[in-house]
């Protein structure tokens, strides 16, 4: 009767295949590598940047990967149906250069030289808004991502009357299902309208539409200077993992009439660490075993002869 035999060089493509799945595991569990997307840095990094950002963008990220940009409109923030490009509803800045774009002007207190990704928004309707769209290409997604939004607020100091009112909402999604953060955090949380800067979910505002399912809507409450106060600054973190983010920038309720003024705000440097790849990691422990068995089977066959 013949029998399944293998000689010792056999074994070596067995080692190898253990050896592999336990390096792949090794290399797995190492922490992930942080990343960064520092608008200066893009904007020195190609002459596409100078100036006015097109419709569609890929940026490379200090850390490795890439993250690809859409900037477009929405023409009802309330059914969120996306145009990619950068139209009419993208507004001159106050010094006269067009957005969306890299620009100091929107950043807090930090100094002019640390820039953020600029949108100025002129939409003609309350329901109107503009938007930009991050796809995170990590195959497992992103953790820990962090950035702050600047100069959210509003034209004056009324509750209901003003020429316009920022509204941002922030979506978070992780193969399209929506990803709440875990921190929203503002210099001025909404308390009452003379001393809360931001709204939280429409929290203190009666505002019954900004309770979104699946996003976190911030309100402008009062009136912050442009680039010389932290008051109009909310900081987002997600624990992760997500693969894409959408910041919405439209008008608040507070913004009255038919056709609202130009206003803008600034979304600052992010950060974050890419998740491993789960199927890696089976892939890893699937050698492992693949590997294992094969050395039994070798040892095994070569006990007999």
């Amino acid at each position: 009767m013949s029998c399944f035999s293998l000689n010792s060089n056999s074994i070596v493509p067995a080692k190898l295949l253990a050896t592999a799945g336990i390096l792949a595991t090794v290399i797995q569990v190492l922490p992930a590598q942080a990343a960064s997307l520092n608008w200066q840095t893009v904007k020195d990094s190609s002459s596409a940047f100078a100036g006015t950002l097109g419709a569609s963008n890929t940026i490379s990220v200090s850390g490795g990967g890439t993250v690809n940009l859409e900037l477009g409109t929405i023409t009802d923030i309330n059914n969120a149906t996306r145009t990619l490009g950068t139209g009419s509803q993208f507004a001159l800045g106050p010094n006269g250069a067009p957005t969306p774009s890299i620009d100091p002007l929107l950043n807090g207190t930090l100094p002019n030289t640390s820039p953020s990704l600029y949108l100025q928004q002129d939409s003609g309707a309350v329901a109107n808004a503009v938007y930009a769209g991050f796809k995170f290409n990590n195959p497992g997604g992103v953790s820990g991502l962090t950035f702050t939004l600047f100069d959210i607020d509003k034209s004056n100091n009324s509750l209901t009357s003003n020429s316009w009112q920022d509204r941002v909402i922030v979506r978070g999604l992780f193969n399209g299902v929506a990803v709440l953060p875990t921190t929203v955090s503002a210099v001025s949380t909404f308390v009452s309208a003379s001393t809360g800067n931001i709204s939280i979910n429409g929290v203190g505002t009666g505002y019954a539409e900004a309770n979104i399912s699946g996003a976190t809507v911030l309100d402008g409450t009062k009136s912050v200077d442009n680039s010389l106060s932290n008051d109009g600054n909310v900081t987002i973190s997600f624990a992760g993992p997500v693969d894409q983010l959408y910041i919405d920038f439209t008008q608040a309720p507070g913004a009255t009439g038919s056709n609202p003024g130009s206003h803008g705000i600034g979304i600052g440097n992010m950060t974050y660490q890419a998740v491993p790849e789960p199927l890696t990691v089976l892939g890893a422990a699937t050698a492992i075993a693949f590997g294992t068995a094969f050395k039994r089977r070798s040892t095994q066959s070569k006990n007999k002869e």
